[in-house]
């Protein structure tokens, strides 16, 4: 889901360049644009049946404290990568900033 269509439609056709050759690539991966109407939305994703799962590319910005962002200067890069190698999975992130 996404509001850039244009960005929407790039995320999947490099998905599907990404396939084997000849494997089933037509489903794999749906995009949804959201509209901002909860319902044209919900009836938009309930279309594509059992969601089997969701990749959520959201800028970690948009909701603070949802991730958990460890952020190291460059010249600390030996301590972040061994943080980078534990603060792993789904709403962790190791960073670096200027």
């Amino acid at each position: 889901m996404g509001r850039n269509e244009q960005e929407l439609a790039r995320l999947k056709a490099h998905v599907e360049r990404g396939l084997i050759y000849g494997s089933r690539s037509s489903g794999l991966i749906e995009t949804v644009p959201i509209t901002g109407d909860e319902a044209v939305d919900t009836a938009a994703l309930r279309a594509f049946g059992t969601i089997d799962a969701v990749l959520d590319f959201s800028p970690s910005t948009s909701g603070r404290g949802f991730v958990d962002t460890r952020v190291f200067k460059l010249e600390q890069v030996d301590e972040a990568l061994d943080m980078a190698a534990e603060h792993t999975g789904g709403g962790r992130a190791v960073v670096f900033a200027p």
